[in-house]
C-alpha cells in the first residue's frame, strides 16, 4: 500500500543505493563524471540491480530451513546492519558529515 512504502538512500563515495524497507528493488546511482549535466527528473540516472524475487518472508525461511535455498539473511547481515546503523548515527552525531564505515567489527580485546 502506499502508505508503507518507503524510500532508503546510501551515499557512498562514488555512487548512491536505493530501496525500500520491503526488499521490493534495488538501484544503483554511479559516480557521473564531473561536467555531467542533469536534463530530466530527480531519478535520471538510477540503474536497478537484478534481485531474485522474493516469494515472502514464510516461504524464503522454509527454503533456507529445508537447504532448497542457501540462507538470503545469515547472522553477517545483523552485523552488517549494526555497523551501518553506528555510521549513520556517527554521521548524524556530526551533522550529516560523511564518516568512514569500517567493513569488519574492531576485535574484541
Amino acid at each position: 500500500s502506499p502508505s508503507c512504502a518507503s524510500d532508503i538512500r546510501v551515499f557512498c563515495s562514488n555512487g548512491a543505493l536505493r530501496t525500500g524497507a520491503w526488499g521490493e528493488s534495488l538501484d544503483v546511482l554511479r559516480q557521473q563524471p564531473s561536467n555531467w549535466q542533469a536534463t530530466g527528473s530527480r531519478d535520471q540516472g538510477w540503474e536497478p540491480v537484478p534481485v531474485r524475487d522474493s516469494r515472502g518472508v514464510w516461504e524464503e525461511f522454509l527454503s533456507a530451513r529445508e537447504g532448497v535455498i542457501v540462507n538470503p539473511s545469515p547472522p553477517e547481515l545483523g552485523l552488517r546492519m549494526a555497523l551501518l546503523w553506528d555510521a549513520i548515527n556517527e554521521s548524524a552525531a556530526q551533522d550529516g558529515s560523511p564518516v568512514r564505515m569500517e567493513t569488519q567489527p574492531a576485535a574484541a580485546d
